[in-house]
């Protein structure tokens, strides 16, 4: 009995949460040849892009606490470079929805069954699915917004028991990302 409501008690606090989610599109890849568009590696001006848009990351999002990343070597390649720039250990952990264009429901679902101590998130993706998450979590739009390669959403999501609020916080397009890289 006593462990039943202790679960209980966790799935609510699980359930009754704000999570910061950046939603970051990967850095520009090469293009797709004959081993497939999942292979396909960062390029090396995506690579440099995306060290020097996730050392402005690191400065303005410090309290990220885990990075999320499709399975698609662009996007891995991606967010380890987002992982290192924040010095977190360990590699990025595998989301398939992030991968595969489900539904934003499947991410909502992957948010919920987070630790409960997780606040703060990236999730590292792809067009089109990315930016018509956004334009359904947090216009309720079926016209997705456009994230260019390297492109970072900040949203903050409440997780409540019966409904899920999110609000856009932010929209950081690579070129702008750089020119604040380079006042540093």
């Amino acid at each position: 009995m006593m462990k039943d409501a202790s679960n209980q008690r966790h799935q609510t606090e699980v359930a009754n949460r704000e999570i910061v989610c950046y939603f970051i599109r990967h850095a520009e890849a090469e293009p797709a040849t004959q081993t497939g568009d999942a292979a396909r590696p960062l390029t090396k001006n995506g690579r440099h892009d995306a060290r020097e848009i996730f050392a402005v990351m690191a400065d303005i999002a410090p309290d990220i606490d885990c990075v999320y990343s499709s399975s698609l070597l662009r996007a891995r390649q991606t967010a380890e470079l987002l992982g290192s720039a924040l010095g977190l250990d360990g590699e990025p952990e595998i989301v398939p929805v992030l991968a595969n264009g489900g539904p934003v429901s499947e991410w909502i679902h992957c948010l919920r069954t987070t630790k409960s101590k997780t606040h703060c998130v990236a999730a590292v993706g792809h067009e089109p699915t990315l930016g018509r998450w956004l334009a359904e979590l947090c216009f309720g739009s079926d016209t997705p917004v456009v994230m260019k390669k390297c492109a970072i959403a900040k949203v903050r999501i409440w997780l409540g028991i019966d409904r899920i609020d999110a609000d856009l916080q932010g929209l950081y397009q690579p070129g702008f990302m750089r020119k604040v890289a380079r006042r540093k």
